[in-house]
């Protein structure tokens, strides 16, 4: 027994098999993290390779995040699959499992994470590492300017504009961003119908009108002698016999009769006088000198006063210091008081002196009694190559005389139609004037009270335009689009301040431009110019043969427009430079014009006016809307990609 005690002891104390124990123990740790570095740098290496797959999956997909159809959920899916593809290693584990998209700023964020199997750590229980992945891809953007033509034509009232300035003010936020660095994106909005409204600049554009006269005279009246007298009767008799206590009239004496109660008859006319005797006096008509019968007339009542003319013939007379007017011209009169039928009126003017002249053919009574004040005298021919005239005078289809004064609406020129020539003054005249708009007297070609915008980051300004649309006026298509190229155009730029000035890609160092033009009707482009009244070749519907003018337009307005649209195109540059335009047209219910000619002309202009793939039909508000939404995503995904 006590052997076997001394040999358990012995085989106690024995220390010879230890090393090789604990080295077998430790040796699976020393092995586990020795090879920890190697599989840590396997993670490291696959980390880099799927970031690198994970941002080029990032910039290749971030072009495709406007179009149609593409979600978060399909980006994630290409991104993984890209992702994959590029690593090509079937035993790495990896997950693209958020994608976040911004349309506004144009960036694509993916997140997402690989897994590596472990050779060594898994030895201590870890069989797998996984890391965290995350890229983001701005697509570098050129700066963008957007020119749109709004169709505010009469035909649009109603729930058509309100369609429209919903649509207007989603593609003002869709495009102008918040945001101005680095790069910026700007709109103009020309809003059109029978023309543009320029507001403070269109005397720069169309040249401002030739200052009136002032007036400081106007009568008819004579001032020496007795010039009127009372009426106390007025018999009813084939010879109407007037009396007047010691009227002072003579035989062939001009008079005119005012304010004369029962017998209302003879009031506001002008007679020459037949003398009975110092009291009475008979009239004849001043025409034909035929005696006047007042046995049809109604009974004198009482009251009366006759006033004496000046003149044989109760001319008026003018008296305008330096008016520089000769015999047989033609002049406007406005802003006089007391003969305030003078206003607004066209005159021949005869025996004109230097500081006065007659207006041909006037019977003063016609017009008042007394001048009170103020007025001006302006001349009424409107030639091309002169300052225009506030008023303008005109011979209609009908060979009738129409008395028009100026707006600040502007039409087209008659020359340098389809360029970008800038319209600057040179001394008296400038050759590149726009046409001048002169009202025809048809209420729906009034100038429209919407007026450009010009080139701006500033979207309040930009709404309150496009939320406050005020629908009227007929179609002059051409002149809208022809003003939103101008606002592209820095041909342009010096009549803008400085803020309102477009860029130019063509300068030396400038930075990448897109430059867009948006057109939209809902009709036919129906009115044209001559003069700057509506042409006789227009459309009957923007006024009647007593409203347009006796001469044709240089064009009719579509074919003005098709025409424009293909210098547009290229900015009146050649073709492929860095300032071309792109254009896309809307046509708003085109469908609904009855006539089957003019739809077809109106969509046949949108169609080939467009840049290739850029025209849009919408036939209803709905529809309107979603065109101008796709048109906005577009246009960011281009500036985005140019």
């Amino acid at each position: 027994m006590r052997g076997l005690y001394e040999l358990v002891r012995r085989f106690r104390d024995d220390e010879r098999g230890v090393f090789a124990v604990l080295f077998g123990v430790f040796a699976i740790v020393l092995i586990a993290a020795a090879g920890a570095v190697v599989d840590f740098t396997r993670v490291e290496l696959a980390r880099t390779k799927a970031q690198q797959a994970l941002d080029s999956a990032a910039l290749g997909l971030a072009p495709t995040i406007y179009d149609d159809g593409v979600t978060e959920e399909t980006l994630m899916a290409k991104a993984q699959g890209l992702v994959l593809e590029r690593l090509n290693d079937g035993s790495l584990t990896v997950n693209v499992n958020a994608a976040e998209v911004d349309l506004d700023e144009g960036t694509l964020n993916f997140q997402g994470s690989i897994t590596v199997p472990m050779a060594f750590v898994q030895l201590i229980g870890i069989p797998s590492l996984t890391a965290r992945v995350q890229s983001e891809a701005t697509k570098s953007s050129s700066h963008i300017e957007v020119a749109v033509a709004l169709d505010v034509t009469y035909s649009m009232n109603g729930s058509k504009i309100n369609a429209l300035e919903d649509a207007a003010g989603l593609l003002i936020d869709r495009v102008v961003k918040n945001t101005q660095a680095p790069t910026t994106s700007r709109m103009a909005l020309v809003p059109y119908s029978m023309g543009v409204n320029l507001g403070d600049y269109a005397d720069q554009v169309r040249g401002a009108p030739l200052p009136g006269k002032p007036i400081t005279g106007a009568s008819w009246i004579a001032t020496t002698g007795k010039t009127s007298g009372t009426i106390t009767g007025i018999t009813r008799q084939s010879t109407g016999v007037i009396t007047s206590s010691a009227h002072g009239l003579s035989t062939g004496d001009r008079i005119a009769i005012t304010d004369v109660r029962g017998m209302t008859q003879v009031n506001n006319k002008a007679y020459r006088v037949v003398r009975i005797d110092s009291n009475k006096f008979s009239l004849q008509t001043l025409s034909s000198g035929s005696t006047v019968s007042t046995s049809n007339y109604s009974n004198y009542t009482s009251g009366g006063t006759w006033r004496k003319c000046a003149l044989s013939t109760c001319e008026i007379k003018i008296t305008a210091n330096n008016h520089g007017f000769n015999n047989d011209d033609w002049v406007a009169i406005d802003g006089v008081g007391g003969l305030t039928g003078l206003n607004n009126n066209a005159f021949q003017v005869k025996s004109k002196d230097t500081n006065s002249f007659l207006l041909k053919d006037t019977v003063g009574i016609d017009y008042g009694t007394t001048y009170t004040g103020g007025g001006n005298v302006y001349c009424t021919e409107n030639e091309a190559a002169s300052r225009p005239c506030e008023f303008f005078r005109f011979r209609a289809v009908d060979n009738s005389y129409r008395l028009s004064r100026i707006t600040t609406c502007v039409t087209e020129r008659a020359s340098n139609t389809y360029t970008t020539a800038p319209p600057e003054t040179f001394s008296p005249v400038a050759t590149n004037w726009f046409g001048r708009h002169y009202p025809n007297g048809n209420n729906l070609n009034e100038c429209l009270t919407d007026q450009i915008v010009l080139m701006t980051s500033n979207k309040d300004d930009l709404h309150a335009l496009a939320d406050n649309l005020t629908a009227a006026g007929t179609t002059a298509g051409h002149i809208g689009l022809a003003w939103a190229w101008y606002m592209l155009s820095t041909s342009f730029n010096y009549l803008w301040p400085e803020e309102h000035r477009t860029r130019d890609p063509l300068a030396e160092n400038a930075e990448p431009v897109l430059k867009v033009l948006v057109l939209m009707t809902d009709g036919d482009f129906n009115t044209a110019y001559c003069k700057g009244v509506v042409s006789s070749d227009s459309n009957s519907v923007a006024g009647n043969n007593s409203q347009r003018i006796n001469c044709n337009a240089p064009d009719d307005s579509t074919d003005q427009a098709e025409a424009l649209c293909e210098k547009i195109k290229t900015n009146n540059t050649p073709a492929n430079t860095d300032d071309d335009i792109i254009i896309y047209t809307v046509g708003f219910a085109l469908n609904e014009i009855t006539n089957a000619q003019a739809r077809a002309n109106a969509q046949a202009l949108m169609a080939s006016c467009a840049s290739p793939g850029k025209n849009y039909t919408a036939n209803s508000e709905a529809q309107l809307l979603q065109a101008f939404r796709d048109i906005g995503r577009d246009i960011t995904g281009l500036r985005l990609s140019k």
